[in-house]
């Protein structure tokens, strides 16, 4: 039974919940100036939605021999978890005075973080190499394909000038002189396509992460938090859709693009786990010297 078709049912159903609810929790937000109750409930169903796409991608996996089918099962899922990746946005800085009282109440809400999605997208992203490694029999090999993991790195290490062109790439046949390489084998034009999908989301809602540092509205950063991922989707839906429908035609230029792709992705989780890290401090810091202030008033 084909079951990839049911699961992006599932999928997009409780997406269009969740943006559902967003969009009530940013009308919500932007008219008090705080989150309330349709934000805590898009939370959970966003976490829900997060761990089925990424259970139900395995586990397709497992029931299906159809290796485009797995990938139609990677890219909508992809998108439809950076479209509700706004459920978690706003709560990715300790400091934010949106997030004050939470942080010091209500602490235990393991929902209220906002590496939800980069956790999930990096599951989802990487699951189309490691479901090789795990079960190699799996995928044909293709001519001379050196393996998914080995020829991933191979195309990022050229992409990136640090290697030649991979020999599965070498030119075979009079019409693909122009291109200037010959295509590649099934077993990584689907890491390639979703590896390239998980890394520009990732580029993207780190911007967004940042960008929301420089609102001063309290309001106006948590209403845009929620929605700024639905808007953002919208306008680069044509570019994304090609990765994630499998209709991507794996040009030399994304081939090329695919190493500093990957090398932007990395180096913005990075600084954003810097940035992150040190905004904790200073939120515990602050926290504690209140904590400091209440004891002595209370003392005197």
């Amino acid at each position: 039974m084909d079951l990839v078709y049911p699961f992006l049912l599932v999928i997009a159903a409780a997406t269009i919940v969740v943006s559902l609810l967003l969009f009530g929790a940013a009308f919500h937000a932007a008219q008090r100036g705080a989150e309330g109750g349709l934000a805590h409930a898009a939370r959970w169903c966003a976490c829900f939605t997060f761990v089925a796409a990424v259970f139900g991608a395995f586990w397709i996996r497992r029931t299906t021999t159809d290796w485009m089918h797995f990938q139609w099962s990677l890219g909508p899922a992809l998108l439809c978890a950076f479209w509700i990746s706004g459920a978690f946005l706003p709560f990715m800085w300790p400091t934010d005075r949106s997030r004050q009282r939470a942080w010091d109440t209500r602490s235990t809400d393991w929902t209220r973080s906002g590496w939800w999605f980069p956790v999930a997208a990096l599951a989802l992203g990487s699951a189309s190499v490691t479901l090789q490694l795990l079960e190699p029999g799996r995928v044909p090999a293709e001519r001379n394909s050196p393996g998914p993991l080995v020829g991933t790195f191979e195309l990022a290490a050229y992409g990136l000038g640090l290697g030649e062109l991979p020999s599965l790439l070498q030119v075979r046949f009079p019409h693909d002189a122009q291109r200037g390489m010959d295509h590649l084998t099934r077993d990584l034009t689907v890491p390639l396509s979703v590896l390239t999908l998980t890394a520009e989301m990732l580029c993207v809602y780190v911007v967004l992460a940042f960008g929301l540092r420089f609102v001063r509205s309290a309001s106006v950063r948590l209403a845009l938090g929620f929605v700024a991922p639905i808007a953002v989707s919208v306008i680069l839906f044509v570019r994304w859709r090609g990765f994630a429908s499998g209709l991507w035609q794996e040009t030399p230029y994304e081939i090329r693009a695919f190493g500093p792709t990957l090398a932007a992705a990395a180096f913005a989780l990075a600084l954003l786990a810097v940035a992150w890290l040190r905004d904790r401090w200073r939120a515990r810091g602050s926290q504690a010297t209140r904590s400091q202030g209440v004891d002595e008033f209370a003392r005197g």
